[in-house]
């Protein structure tokens, strides 16, 4: 069985360098699409090879399932590869494979040495070099320094629904639809609660790289977007998107494109919205989305939809779809680095590099 899937996934890159070399189109100049490298991702490895490295380069990150690990970007050679214990955060640069209780959180490096540690209970996020930690009642939020001194804590008001965090701000969602964002020393810049819709709550929630605008995905029955622009020392709303259905389910909102669009999941498509023309568009798809990549040199978005098992490349911000490539099944990873997109289905992981011109 392993054997057919990685069977499947030759034939796929084939597939896909044949389609793109004889039929470049969606980017007005054409658009190639070469095979870099392609790594078998070996199940037996994450239970013998625990911190060992097997090479040298410089690592990305990959998880497939409950295996993560790293590959070095020139060659695809297997540099870490071992298997979650309840859950990990992971970067390029670090890791933590932390269990369901832990008193501790341990932070490794791509060799898997230990490089640091967090003397608190709870779930560690990483966005950057930015260390932040869930506790385990739900509704507090901390953020760490690198040598492990607390920098700041917060608690909710009820049980954080969502979360995300760039440049020096914080923003967090809670299911009675109270959102705040805080900066570095725990200020807040953002206090709103949400009452119109037949449930409040904050769905989901987005900031752009430089954490200049914000956005929200908000309540259910009607269920609305609204964006949010820094102003001084807080935020300000400056636009609401009210949306024809309801996602009962954490959906995907994201600023793509150089922080010039904002995306965000619908059934069966993606809602997009210029930032600053405010103009909206529909992207449709073919099933529910799963994965998602961002290609801001190129404005492309690389989809990977589980209804329809398939790889779609979709031009900003119409939608219009450069390739549609079918998918073996298996445990799914899908990342965008610059204009080379990682693909891992099952056991193998191939990098591609896209090109225009």
């Amino acid at each position: 069985m392993r054997q057919r899937k990685r069977t499947a996934i030759g034939i796929a890159v084939a597939m896909l360098a044949l389609y793109l070399l004889l039929f470049p189109r969606g980017t007005g100049e054409g658009l190639q699409i070469t095979v870099r490298w392609a790594a078998p991702i070996n199940a037996a490895d994450a239970a013998t090879q625990d911190a060992e490295v097997v090479g040298r380069g410089t690592p990305l990150a990959f998880r497939l399932a409950d295996r993560f690990g790293y590959l070095s970007r020139e060659e695809g050679e297997l540099l870490l590869l071992q298997e979650a214990v309840y859950d990990v955060a992971l970067d390029d640069g670090r890791f933590s494979n932390y269990s369901k209780v832990s008193q501790t959180v341990v932070v490794q490096d791509p060799r898997g040495v230990i490089v640091g540690s967090i003397d608190t209970e709870g779930y560690p996020l990483f966005f950057g070099n930015r260390t932040l930690v869930l506790h385990p009642d739900g509704s507090t939020i901390s953020e760490w320094r690198s040598d492990g001194a607390l920098m700041w804590r917060y608690s909710m008001p009820a049980v954080y629904s969502a979360i995300d965090a760039a440049a020096d701000v914080t923003l967090v969602g809670a299911i009675d639809g109270r959102m705040v964002a805080v900066d570095r020393s725990g200020r807040e810049l953002l206090r709103y609660r949400s009452r119109s819709g037949r449930l409040p709550v904050v769905a989901a929630v987005a900031l752009s790289s430089d954490a200049e605008s914000a956005a929200a995905m908000l309540d259910i029955d009607p269920q609305r977007i609204v964006l949010f622009r820094r102003d001084g020392d807080g935020y300000a709303a400056t636009a609401e998107l009210e949306l024809a259905q309801s996602l009962r389910r954490p959906p995907q909102l994201r600023f793509v494109s150089a922080d010039r669009l904002l995306i965000w999941e619908q059934p069966d498509s993606l809602g997009v919205v210029g930032i600053d023309t405010q103009t909206r568009y529909t992207m449709p798809l073919a099933g529910r989305l799963a994965h998602l990549a961002d290609i801001p040199a190129l404005d492309l978005l690389a989809v990977v939809t589980t209804d329809s098992n398939e790889l779609m490349l979709l031009q900003l911000p119409h939608g219009s779809a450069v390739i549609r490539l079918p998918l073996a099944e298996g445990a799914l990873f899908l990342r965008a680095d610059d204009q080379t997109v990682l693909l891992g289905v099952d056991d193998v992981v191939v990098s591609y590099r896209l090109e225009s011109g």
